[in-house]
């Protein structure tokens, strides 16, 4: 058998090297007949990461219409500003379950609730303002904003009375 030649049962490719980067898994493979090249490169399902501000992408994701439907201009302009800025966003399950207490709410008592819901700095879910009975749950992983960070909770925090 010539030396460039591979029994049928042997694979073509082997991986030289996986390695983690700061930008997730790195994975080197060489082809039979060529260098080595860039397999992949595969970002863990936690480092969602988006160039759009918290704002943006509140208005652009589905399950939170209804926490950017109650954004004051402030509030957009607030979270769509340099940051950097943590959120942890209800879901519109999370207002529907509450729909009667946000329905006999001001106006000015509901920014103070979606205001308690941020935080300044990047700070991780463990810094969840406390709430009464249970705690919420984080909904999927961390959303990286160009000014911070998104946490998608299953509740809406009320703040303390």
């Amino acid at each position: 058998m010539s030396k460039n030649k591979k029994p049928k049962n042997e694979s073509r490719r082997k991986i030289l090297h996986t390695g983690t980067t700061a930008a997730g898994v790195l994975a080197v493979a060489q082809t039979e007949w060529a260098k080595p090249v860039l397999n992949s490169v595969i970002l863990p399902a936690h480092a969602q990461t988006s160039a759009q501000t918290i704002a943006e992408l509140a208005t652009a994701t589905g399950d939170l219409s209804t926490l950017a439907s109650v954004l004051t201009p402030g509030q957009v302009d607030a979270l769509s500003g340099a940051g950097p800025l943590t959120v942890f966003a209800p879901t519109n399950g999370a207002f529907a379950a509450i729909q009667s207490t946000v329905d006999g709410l001001s106006a000015a008592e509901v920014e103070a609730v979606v205001n308690y819901h941020v935080l300044s700095g990047n700070q991780p879910f463990s810094a969840l303002p406390e709430t009464t009975g249970t705690a919420p749950n984080q909904v999927g992983d961390a959303i990286t904003a160009s000014n911070g960070t998104i946490y998608i909770i299953d509740q809406v925090l009320l703040p303390p009375a």
